[in-house]
């Protein structure tokens, strides 16, 4: 019931934009005038996220909230005056600001129940950038990134109605929903329920593979969805793994004994070639902050582009490749068929949605779906292209 509610809220609020002259100025008005009533109703307020970045949010802004007693809450790092989110109980005289995009679910989950908003209805208020844990972050933790989000659903609110119809199952469009309803308004409870159990990818709700499966994983990293793969007893003719980084050599220690891997040390793209990247790591070569395509990029990997490594037609192709996942179609178009099927992520640039749906739309026969990997709208959703043709 809920998740048919929020499709049809959805749907009522793409028509209106679609019908009047709705600016950002005015959305993001709301959401200011939102977030000034919390503050003067609540006399908590913790930020929630890595903890050197929310001491600096609480450092530019602290004019915002001279008369609300403030604290930290963290995943992981405790001190004088940040507690761990495992040990907090939901206060409802407190107000909740979640300053993390990676760890969001997390947060979400557990002060689900008290007065909860995100970074970007906050950056909206302070009308300035914070303080960046991270270069890669630079844009993301922008008042501009906010507005952008906002901006997107304006500018294509009629392609997202479009979209909507055209998603095959009331999940995908549930998803697509929630995603939409939180950029316009940042609420993050439009988040509970995006997440679809057990799938990693591999959804066989409306797919299923068999050892006819020729499979390219686009960004296997460490291997961990190669492994989800053979755990749930799959099976395929064949597996290529692309991963332009040493991470790959953790995905070599992913060899299932049912079926073959062939291990790609290439980033997919729509050109052969080296390009520069950005990456962040700890001591143990774990991800810290966004990695991508980046021309300031302090590293390089090499690329290809799919048609030019493999000659066999793959049946189904995943993807999460940091924003070049539209590229790396462009560079299969050579070997894909009629009976391709694809799992590409569509979360790290504003448009990709709309961008890879149009991709899918002139170069597949197929029907759409959309998954979540986690109860959060801005990361870890799937678009999904499946063949109608078997």
């Amino acid at each position: 019931m809920i998740k048919k509610k929020t499709i049809e809220e959805c749907m009522a609020m793409l028509h209106w934009i679609t019908e009047n002259k709705v600016t950002v100025e005015k959305l993001a008005e709301d959401r200011i005038r939102h977030i000034k009533d919390l503050f003067r109703r609540k006399n908590k307020i913790y930020f929630c996220g890595k903890l050197p970045w929310i001491l600096g949010v609480y450092e530019e802004a602290s004019n915002l909230y001279c008369g609300n007693e403030v604290g930290f809450i963290d995943l992981s790092e405790k001190d004088e005056h940040t507690r761990l989110l495992s040990e907090c109980d939901v206060e409802k005289d407190a107000l909740y600001i979640i300053c993390s995009r990676s760890c969001f679910e997390e947060y979400l989950m557990k002060l689900k129940e008290g007065a909860v908003i995100c970074y970007q209805e906050f950056l909206l208020l302070l009308e300035k950038e914070l303080p960046m844990l991270y270069r890669e972050d630079k844009f993301e933790h922008s008042v501009a990134a906010a507005k952008e989000l906002m901006q997107n659903v304006l500018e294509h609110s009629a392609e997202y109605e479009v979209l909507m119809q055209s998603l095959s199952d009331e999940e995908s469009r549930f998803i697509l929903a929630a995603i939409l309803m939180f950029r316009v308004t940042f609420d993050p409870t439009y988040a509970l329920g995006m997440k679809t159990e057990n799938t990693h990818y591999w959804d066989e709700s409306f797919y299923q593979f068999t050892e006819n499966d020729v499979i390219v994983e686009g960004g296997g990293y460490t291997g961990d969805s190669l492994l989800s793969f053979a755990d749930s007893g799959k099976v395929c003719r064949e597996y290529h793994l692309f991963e332009p980084t040493d991470a790959i050599e953790k995905a070599k220690a992913c060899q299932p004994d049912r079926f073959p891997v062939y291990y790609h040390k290439k980033g997919l793209y729509d050109a052969d070639g080296i390009l520069s990247f950005s990456m962040q790591t700890d001591k143990d070569g774990e991800l810290l902050g966004v990695s991508k395509v980046d021309e300031a990029g302090e590293s390089s990997i090499n690329v290809t582009r799919l048609d030019s490594e493999i000659t066999c037609a793959p049946t189904f192709v995943k993807m999460d490749i940091e924003g070049s996942e539209l590229a790396a179609l462009n560079g299969g178009r050579g070997i894909f068929t009629d009976f391709t099927n694809y799992a590409i992520c569509a979360y790290h640039r504003v448009n990709d949605i709309l961008e890879l749906w149009s991709w899918m739309k002139a170069n597949t026969k197929s029907s759409y779906y959309m998954r979540a990997e986690q109860n959060n709208p801005m990361a870890e959703f799937v678009l999904y292209a499946i063949a109608t043709k078997k």
